[in-house]
């Protein structure tokens, strides 16, 4: 199945699919720099790795880090994908029942795979609809 988007709204979400990649990439690198500052921090303190409140702050700061780009990592392949769709013609299809996904919620969530009903019954789905505001 395949939609004709509007030029303007084509190009209106490809910009913000390339600027939330922009941001994550940005936000990658800075966690990796932080990562890399917390092991020089680490292994200049030594063996003994300081007391045990130093190194419970540095496990506890690495495991933050490390969740963090996880979840940058995840979007980063969800934007990558919209992209990938918008190229070939399948953006905006969704993936659970084929039909295509409501503009507003593109324009929320411009890297969604699947319309709102299939990601609703998705197991252990938070997500709730996202109402459009009356006119």
């Amino acid at each position: 199945m395949n939609r004709q988007l509007a030029a303007t709204t084509r190009h209106r979400l490809e910009t913000m699919l390339e600027h939330e990649r922009g941001r994550i990439e940005t936000r990658l690198q800075a966690l990796a720099e932080a990562g890399q500052r917390l092991g020089a921090s680490q292994a200049s303190e030594g063996a003994s790795f300081g007391p045990d409140a130093d190194l419970a702050s540095d496990l506890a700061e690495q495991e933050l880090g490390l969740g963090l780009a996880e979840a940058a990592s995840a979007r980063l392949d969800g934007i990558e994908g919209a992209l990938r769709r918008l190229a070939n013609g399948r953006f905006g299809v969704c993936d659970g029942c084929g039909q295509l996904i409501a503009i507003h919620r593109l324009e929320v969530l411009p890297w969604a795979r699947t319309c709102v009903p299939c990601a609703e019954r998705a197991p252990g789905s938070t997500e709730r609809q996202v109402q459009r505001p009356q006119s």
